[in-house]
């Protein structure tokens, strides 16, 4: 409703962005007190999956530049990479001997 508020009175268009805005960090807080209470176990039912996706999806534009986000998810994926590297090592030693 606030955007569409927002799309036919132009002359309030800072306040309705501020209140989707607020609505948006509501929504994402929610989603972050169930992760936390149930865990990754949550994202398993199909709408909560849903609903995550598309709270996450209408942060791009809240976090900036669609590049700062390619990097935020290079980054967490080098963060998950590193996870594994001694698994990789210990590998690598057995082939050598």
């Amino acid at each position: 409703m606030v955007l569409t508020l927002g799309a036919l009175d132009h002359t309030h268009e800072a306040a309705f962005e501020r209140i989707d805005t607020v609505f948006l960090v509501f929504f994402l807080l929610e989603i972050i007190v169930r992760l936390r209470r149930a865990g990754w176990r949550w994202l398993r039912q199909p709408w909560n999956l849903l609903d995550t996706t598309i709270i996450l999806l209408a942060l791009l534009p809240v976090l900036g530049d669609g590049i700062t986000v390619l990097r935020i998810a290079r980054l967490c994926r080098l963060i998950n990479l590193g996870r594994h590297v001694s698994h990789f090592k210990e590998r690598l030693d057995m082939r050598v001997w």
